[in-house]
């Protein structure tokens, strides 16, 4: 099956994929929705210290620490730029899908 890893937008966390993570879950998934540095149950980090590459090196290290050497990844807003700027940092070290998107 397939490793996801959810990037939430910037006013968010990772609880908003909360209706998205059984659906993907029940289907033998694994499902990963990290909330950003100082975001979302994460907010009493934030400094000025904190930035896109801290969060870029959020996802990155979901990715190296749960020992997905393959993963779909998958932005809503804030987080569709930090998916776009992941794939540019992780080189080939990784192998991403974009998943496919069916139209009802």
């Amino acid at each position: 099956m397939a490793n996801f890893v959810l990037d939430h937008g910037s006013c968010h966390g990772g609880w908003c994929w909360k209706k998205v993570t059984p659906l993907l879950s029940n289907n033998g998934n694994a499902v990963y929705t990290p909330t950003l540095t100082g975001l979302g149950e994460r907010s009493h980090l934030v400094s000025r210290d904190i930035g896109l590459d801290t969060h870029i090196l959020d996802i990155i290290q979901v990715l190296e620490y749960e020992d997905l050497n393959k993963a779909i990844l998958v932005g809503h807003s804030y987080g569709e730029l930090l998916e776009a700027l992941q794939i540019r940092f992780l080189g080939c070290k990784w192998t991403l899908q974009k998943p496919k998107v069916r139209n009802s």
